[in-house]
């Protein structure tokens, strides 16, 4: 099974792009991504002065990566957005709900003469 981390701009006004992919094993942190995927990012885009990223990105490694090359990295504390669906088990299965909308869109029943 393996991982991938996407870098991309992020401007208030013109194009964004995706200008790094690095894809692994899945034996790597999400921390271990940041020096690689900002160094490619600096040869597409030039300096970098403001980084975002989610708090699984964090370490001591990193904020002194930021300091040393003058880039000022923003994690949240929040290890991503919290997804469109919820999955809720059941005494009898399982459901899908979609909370934008307040639908439940699937349900699975478990047989009753498992073994």
């Amino acid at each position: 099974m393996g991982r991938s981390n996407a870098t991309e701009t992020c401007n208030d006004n013109g194009l964004n792009l995706v200008i790094d992919i690095q894809v692994e094993k899945a034996t790597h942190a999400d921390n271990d991504y940041v020096h690689t995927s900002l160094d490619n990012a600096k040869d597409v885009v030039g300096p970098i002065s403001d980084v975002h990223m989610d708090g699984a990105y964090q370490s001591p490694e990193n904020v002194e990566y930021g300091n040393a090359n003058e880039i000022n990295m923003v994690f949240t504390g929040i290890q991503g957005v919290k997804g469109n669906f919820e999955f809720i088990k059941t005494d009898n299965g399982l459901s899908v709900f979609n909370r934008e909308t307040g639908e439940t869109l699937l349900k699975i029943l478990l047989n009753e003469r498992r073994a």
